[in-house]
């Protein structure tokens, strides 16, 4: 076998260690079709330990590296593949921008639903974006199984979390509801930013970002 055969070989080997607890390997289609599937994934510390100690010993002995060689090749390795740490992901999800979205849900039954409908659309492509998202109309399921819900309970259990975020999110059609108009006026005066789509969402903290 070719030198760089051996190089690819020992290569997945090394990576496919990482994506084992995972049932997966660099040949999976879920790893295939993202670019950047190493963020997606994490190692405790004792198996970065673990992984770290496997990959040296598979670089010296298949493909004869020293141990200064396997250590410095070893990095790169992580550098480049390496599955983030519960604590990066830990930092991660803690850094996460909070994302209120708000738009008209209180209706008759029928458009309710189509209501929800749309302000999950929109939650969704929020978080897919890589937002953290509260969505209002997900108190429904509560609702459903509580029986006694009423329209400020409703109300009352969203606004501290509309408080805390760090953007509010408006669902199309939010110029019809009352609820939402009080929402945005708390969001102002909480100095929260409030934006129409994901796109300038998205790009005024990518601004920030740069800025800090």
């Amino acid at each position: 076998m070719r030198k760089l055969d051996k190089n690819t070989e020992a290569l997945k080997k090394i990576l496919n260690w990482q994506l084992e607890k995972y049932n997966l390997t660099i040949d999976s289609p879920e790893i295939l079709g993202d670019k950047s599937w190493y963020r997606h994934y994490v190692l405790t510390d004792d198996e970065f330990i673990k992984w770290k100690d496997y990959s040296i010993g598979l670089l010296r002995s298949y493909l004869r590296y020293s141990k200064v060689g396997a250590e410095k090749e070893f990095m790169w390795i992580n550098l480049c593949y390496g599955l983030i740490s519960e604590k990066v992901k830990s930092e991660q999800i803690m850094k996460k921008v909070k994302v209120y979205v708000a738009g008209k849900l209180n209706d008759m039954a029928v458009d309710y639903i189509k209501n929800c409908y749309k302000m999950i659309k929109v939650a969704k492509t929020a978080r897919n974006a890589g937002f953290s998202v509260y969505v209002p109309c997900i108190d429904f399921l509560e609702g459903l199984v509580d029986g006694e819900f009423g329209y400020e309970d409703y109300f009352d259990n969203s606004q501290p979390w509309l408080v805390v975020a760090d953007a509010v999110l408006l669902v199309p059609g939010w110029e019809k509801s009352s609820g939402t108009i009080r929402e945005i006026e708390l969001a102002k005066s909480k100095n929260i930013p409030v934006f129409f789509d994901v796109e300038s969402m998205r790009d005024y903290f990518d601004s920030k970002k740069s800025d800090e």
